[in-house]
Order: C-alpha cells, then structure tokens, then sequence
C-alpha cells in the first residue's frame, strides 16, 4: 500500500491538467475529469478503483441515454488514485447539471469527483449553477467546514469510506 505525498498529489493534479488540455486541443469539447474523494495518503487500491469504474459507468449510462458518445474516454490507476477523461461534443452547463446528478444520486456518489471544464479549460462550478455544496461524509454540515476543522478523525471518516463501499458491493 503507498502512502501518497502531497507532493505527488500536487503532480498528479499538474499531470491531470496537462492531459485535458491536450485532449481537449485534439478533440475539441467540453472535458469531463474524474476521481474519487478519499480521504487519508492511500489513493489507491482494488476497492477505489471499482468506485472509479462505477463513476465511468454510470456517466456512459447517463449520456447514452441522451444519446451521447465521448469523444474520447481514458482510465487509468496510479497510486495518487484512479482517474477517468471523457470529451463529449456537448455543452458545459448540460454536462454539469448531469455530472451533479449523478454524484448526488448514485449510492457511491459522495465519493466521485467528477469536474467538468468547458472549451477554454475553466472549471464548471457546483456554485454557478446554484447546486448545494458537497455534504460531510460523516455529518450534515457542509464537507468543506469539516475537512478545513478537521471535526472529525482521519479514521472515522475512512471509516465511513469504507462503510459506504462495501455497502454497495453487497448491493450489487
């Protein structure tokens, strides 16, 4: 099991950026970048890259239903955590309206992070859309409040992780 640095966090997100750039140059679009809220240094394992693979799922479920088709669709694991890319030849705003219901109504959607980015590489917010903020994994406040304060322990909130996962997987 690796213990990520915030350092190779940092990179990995600079390596993120980097990608939909290009992808987004070559493709054209609106790009749609995913991972997983996981608190604590472990990013990465079996478990969490089965929680990516239900996020890329349901967003190829979601758009093929409105008949949509990626432009371009990459998975990859690393030990900073599981990523996905899509492109799609649709608006921003469309696909953040669809990625927030997703996230919000999807049992392991609290732990996808699925940002969207229109054409020019600026990040679609939750906010601009009048969406409430994130919720606590572990309480009803806001996850931002939480996570700055640190309420909870570090342990609790894996915890619950943990709880949320395997509770789906005995669901499926």
């Amino acid at each position: 099991m690796h213990h990520c640095t915030i350092v190779e966090i940092l990179e990995a997100r600079e390596r993120r950026q980097k990608e939909r750039r290009q992808a987004v140059d070559i493709y054209g679009g609106t790009a749609v970048s995913v991972q997983l809220n996981i608190p604590g240094q472990v990013k990465d394992s079996k478990a969490y890259r089965n929680v990516l693979l239900a996020a890329v799922e349901a967003i190829n479920h979601e758009v093929g239903k409105r008949n949509v088709l990626a432009l371009k669709e990459s998975v990859r694991f690393y030990k900073t955590g599981p990523e996905a890319l899509f492109i799609f030849d649709v608006t921003a705003l469309k696909l953040k309206k669809l990625m927030v219901t997703i996230e919000e109504q999807h049992p392991l959607g609290r732990l996808f992070d699925i940002d969207v980015y229109d054409e020019k590489d600026a990040p679609i917010s939750r906010r601009l859309l009048t969406y409430e903020e994130r919720k606590c994994f572990v309480c009803n406040d806001t996850a931002k409040v939480c996570g700055r304060s640190r309420r909870h322990d570090l342990s609790v909130v894996i915890k619950r992780v943990n709880q949320m996962i395997a509770t789906y997987e005995c669901k499926k």
